[in-house]
């Protein structure tokens, strides 16, 4: 399962962290201590994607033409 969560920085001491929500924890079934890898997009950049996946909503499915190709 992909999960995508907004979650904020805050100051841990001289370093930075997060908190996972216990739905996430969840289900992904994630305890602590576990070693897990994250992936970073910022706000900005979530948006300019969700542009761009926004672009095409609303168009009718695509149909190939198979002219040319069996």
């Amino acid at each position: 399962m992909v999960a995508m969560v907004e979650v904020k920085l805050r100051q841990i001491g001289n370093a930075a962290g997060f908190i996972l929500p216990k739905s996430i924890m969840d289900g992904e079934q994630l305890k602590l201590g576990e070693s897990i890898f994250i992936s970073i997009l910022k706000k900005r950049k979530r948006h300019e994607i969700e542009k761009m996946i926004g672009i095409a909503k609303g168009l009718p499915p695509f149909v190939r033409e198979h002219g040319g190709r069996d």
